[in-house]
């Protein structure tokens, strides 16, 4: 996968500010994670994905607290050194950003948006799905975009701190067809709260 030019704020310093947009934290690599029980899976799920040995499909889902938005930054990280570009985006601010693209002076632009994350050769991640999900709008947006990421077959990464059921059933029977998509339980505990005892 060839890596798109990365428009605006490109740093031919820096690989990972080059490569990618959105990492919460860059010291949240894979070298870094300290591993936590049962989120073994997850974790060996994030690296293959990151690596190009598994399809380009991922939904990881499980509680709060267990590593998943750090599996998110890590494998980011990852595709950066190897010249992919990502676009790392928590949902709920992914949603609040297109609602401000909504203009009646740019008739269209916020169809352009979703376009580009439909087509766009880079890696997409969209933590936290199902966090402040549920109008229709939303569930309409976020479908079409991971449906026309569905026909390219460009990596598309899902994480969700609920059950599958809180997602659209359309797109998650995306993420369990052989050979383009994975699915993956994070069955690691809240290690915030784990800290504190």
């Amino acid at each position: 996968m060839k890596a798109p030019k990365n428009l605006g704020n490109e740093q031919p310093d820096n690989t990972i500010g080059k490569y990618s947009f959105g990492i919460s934290d860059e010291k949240h690599t894979f070298a870094t994670f300290k591993k936590w029980p049962g989120s073994e899976d997850a974790l060996r799920a994030f690296k293959d994905l990151a690596e190009g040995k598994s399809p380009p499909f991922l939904l990881v889902y499980g509680g709060v607290g267990n590593g998943k938005t750090r599996m998110v930054n890590a494998a980011a990280i990852r595709l950066a050194e190897r010249g992919i570009f990502s676009a790392v985006w928590i949902v709920p601010d992914f949603l609040s950003y297109l609602k401000r693209m909504i203009n009646p002076e740019w008739p269209g632009h916020i169809d352009g948006i979703i376009e580009h994350y439909q087509a766009t050769k880079a890696a997409v991640f969209f933590d936290d799905f199902a966090l402040e999900y549920g109008t229709p709008w939303e569930e309409s947006i976020m479908e079409r975009i991971i449906c026309g990421r569905y026909r390219n077959r460009d990596i598309t990464v899902v994480t969700c701190n609920k059950g599958l059921d809180a997602l659209p059933e359309r797109i998650v029977s995306r993420f369990f067809e052989p050979g383009i998509g994975k699915v993956v339980l994070n069955k690691g505990l809240d290690y915030r709260r784990r800290a504190k005892s």
